[in-house]
C-alpha cells in the first residue's frame, strides 16, 4: 500500500523537472502586482510572489530530513538550491527591470483612484498610498533571499 508514497527528502517536487516555467510565472506574479487596481491587491500579490522567490532560491521551509534509504540527514533545500540557481540572476533581472519600467507610487495612486467616486477620493487616497508604500517595501524587502542565494 505504501510503496508508492513518496518519503521525504527522497522526491523532489514536479517543478523541479522544469524550474525555467517557474521562472515565466514568477515573472507574469510580479507583473500582475504592479498593474494591480489597487494597492491592496497589489500587496497581497506581492506578499505572495515574494514568499515565492524565497522558496524557489531557498528550497523550503525544511532544513534536513531524514531521507529514505541513507544513514544520516540530507539537506532538502540543497538539491532545490542546486536546480534553481542558475535561473535566480533572470528573476532579479525581471525584477528590477519591472522596477525601473513602473511610474512609481504617486502614478499608481492616482490610477487607482480615478476608479473610485470623486467624492470618496480624498479618502481612499490615504489608504491607497499606505498599499502602494507597502508593496515596494515588500518587493525591496523579499529580494533580499534572491540576493543571499546567489553566494
Amino acid at each position: 500500500i505504501f510503496s508508492n508514497v513518496p518519503r521525504s527528502a527522497a522526491k523532489l517536487p514536479t517543478w523541479c523537472k522544469k524550474p525555467h516555467l517557474m521562472v515565466g510565472v514568477l515573472k507574469l506574479m510580479l507583473e500582475a502586482a504592479y498593474k494591480a487596481p489597487s494597492g491592496s491587491i497589489a500587496s497581497r500579490i506581492a506578499a505572495d510572489v515574494t514568499r515565492l522567490w524565497a522558496l524557489f532560491a531557498q528550497g523550503s521551509a525544511r532544513l534536513a530530513t531524514q531521507s529514505a534509504g541513507r544513514s544520516g540527514p540530507v539537506s532538502y533545500d540543497g538539491k532545490i538550491q542546486r536546480l534553481t540557481r542558475n535561473f535566480l540572476m533572470f528573476i532579479i533581472a525581471h525584477a528590477l527591470e519591472q522596477q525601473r519600467q513602473w511610474p512609481g507610487v504617486d502614478s499608481a495612486v492616482k490610477h487607482c483612484l480615478q476608479l473610485v467616486d470623486p467624492t470618496r477620493r480624498t479618502e481612499a487616497r490615504s489608504m491607497e498610498l499606505a498599499g502602494w508604500k507597502e508593496v515596494v517595501s515588500v518587493l525591496q524587502t523579499g529580494m533580499a533571499p534572491l540576493f543571499a542565494s546567489l553566494d
